[in-house]
């Protein structure tokens, strides 16, 4: 992937923040309570993922720039779990706000890194740099705001955010196996080896 800086990373993941914004202003309960594009999820579970991940990422800026380090989420993939389903089902004004305001202030932490911090460790997949927290918090705007079936589609994903998408995806295609994918100004990846 072309290595784009910290400042183009924020636009892109500022830019997607902009569209989930549009998506989820206004949504009703009726919305919120019908079926994501998750299995066995609703959107009011993709929005809880959304709040309970943009926490998380915010606490991490906090505690990098503080030198200290801490697990991503409080307990762990359990307690992340726990988190979304204890908000999945709040009313869907109420909820979509405080993603809202998580959003916002995760953009405000992010301006408080200075050009010698994208380097901070920080625990996220396991050890990592705030560069990895930034990388993941583009990958979940563009991600969920698609997850969330309001009529965004991996379609309109930029070639610069399917490259990164493609890097990051491609150690995870099993042993033997594979995929071919393409960005909407068609160019093509091919992930894996093996048959297709």
């Amino acid at each position: 992937m072309s290595e784009l800086s910290p400042a183009d990373l924020i636009r892109h993941m500022k830019a997607a923040h902009g569209r989930e914004r549009s998506l989820i202003s206004g949504l009703t309960d009726e919305q919120a309570h019908a079926a994501a594009g998750l299995p066995g999820w609703t959107r009011g579970h993709v929005l809880a993922a959304r709040l309970v991940f943009v926490r998380a990422a915010s606490r991490q800026i906090r505690c990098a720039l503080a030198g200290e380090r801490t697990e991503f989420f409080d307990g762990g993939r359990p307690g992340r779990d726990a988190e979304i389903e204890a908000h999945a089902d709040r009313r869907a004004a109420e909820l979509a706000a405080e993603v809202l305001q998580a959003v916002r202030a995760l953009e405000e932490n992010w301006l408080r890194v200075g050009p010698l911090g994208w380097g901070r460790p920080v625990i996220y997949r396991g050890p990592g740099t705030l560069t990895d927290i930034l990388l993941a918090s583009w990958r979940e705007a563009e991600i969920h705001c698609v997850d969330l079936e309001l009529g965004a589609r991996p379609s309109a994903w930029s070639a610069e955010f399917c490259e990164h998408l493609f890097e990051f995806l491609a150690p995870r295609v099993p042993d033997g196996v594979q995929i071919e994918l393409a960005t909407p100004g068609g160019e093509l990846w091919t992930l894996g080896a093996g048959e297709r």
